[in-house]
């Protein structure tokens, strides 16, 4: 699902804010669910392709030129029991 705050590919009119969600199922990552406790190195990038193009992600690698294959700089992903 996207939401966004603005005016859609209008770049006169810069959007206020958007989110994204996104489910992927484990299978389609070739892993099986993780357990409780376990954490998992990743990151999440957008790149907009205007002039000039503009690149952001969840945890910078703070690479330039842009790189988003600098595994030392993602974040941590910490799975939890869905028990309650």
């Amino acid at each position: 699902m996207v939401k966004v705050v603005g005016d859609l590919d209008n770049h006169a009119k810069p959007d206020t804010s958007w989110s994204v969600e996104v489910a992927i199922p484990f299978a389609g990552l070739g892993v099986s669910a993780p357990s409780a406790g376990d954490r998992w190195r990743a990151n999440l990038y957008r790149i907009d392709c205007t002039t000039p193009a503009q690149y952001s992600a969840w945890s910078p690698t703070l690479a330039f030129p842009a790189a988003y294959h600098v595994p030392k700089r993602f974040g941590w992903l910490a799975f939890e029991s869905t028990a309650r």
